[in-house]
């Protein structure tokens, strides 16, 4: 087995890299698979290993893979103001205007004041002697689960797409920023938090595909 390794430049199938299952074949859409020979580690698609007639994906040394994700890494490192913080304040704004513009929302928040006006004035009418305690208790306990049952169907409406996009990007940002410097050597540990998924061309390109859905290209 050693000797057939040696040969043939395959790797331990059940040991994990920090490219494994995150490096996508763009042809085919088949993962790429690590393999070693004579000192060199490169990636290819599992497609094209089984047959060259079955995928024409070419190799890529994992030297050159890192280098472009240090590439990528340090663009929007340097740059957080325009490329995450910009985006930031693109959903926030997007997100803001559709509540303000969204007519059922609209109602819910006016439903919702009434309902508040009401529990504030029966508080009075309690305190003023106007409201025996029996009737204020059911009364009141009324309005609290009409207010819990339009806060809960608000919220609801509220978790869109845009919304989830906004929490991961921001999670990006203060990820990328923690960080606090330029990459000077592959982090396996950041490549894990902030990328979902890479996807290679035969031409040599490469798509980080971040987590909020953001894209960035490099040349490996």
């Amino acid at each position: 087995l050693k000797e057939r390794s040696n040969q043939y430049g395959f790797s331990n199938p059940n040991k994990s890299y920090p490219l494994t299952k995150k490096l996508r074949c763009q042809i085919c859409g088949a993962n790429f698979v690590r393999r070693t020979n004579k000192g060199n580690t490169i990636w290819s698609c599992s497609n094209h290993e089984k047959g060259k007639e079955k995928c024409a994906a070419k190799r890529f040394r994992e030297e050159d893979i890192y280098n472009s994700f240090i590439r990528m890494f340090n663009k929007i490192f340097s740059y957080n103001r325009s490329i995450l913080k910009g985006t930031l304040k693109q959903l926030e704004y997007i997100i803001d205007n559709k509540k303000r513009n969204n007519s059922i929302i609209k109602e819910q928040n006016k439903s919702l004041i009434e309902l508040l006006d009401k529990k504030m004035m029966l508080e009075q009418l309690r305190n003023k002697g106007y409201v025996k305690d029996e009737m204020y208790y059911a009364q009141i306990k009324a309005i609290e689960n009409s207010i819990k049952a339009c806060k809960a169907e608000k919220v609801q409406m509220l978790e869109t797409q845009m919304e989830e996009t906004y929490h991961y990007v921001r999670k990006l940002t203060e990820t990328v920023l923690m960080y606090g410097k330029k990459m000077v050597s592959f982090d396996s540990e950041m490549y894990d938090k902030i990328v979902k998924q890479a996807n290679v061309s035969p031409d040599g390109t490469i798509e980080f595909e971040l987590i909020g859905g953001m894209k960035f290209k490099e040349r490996i």
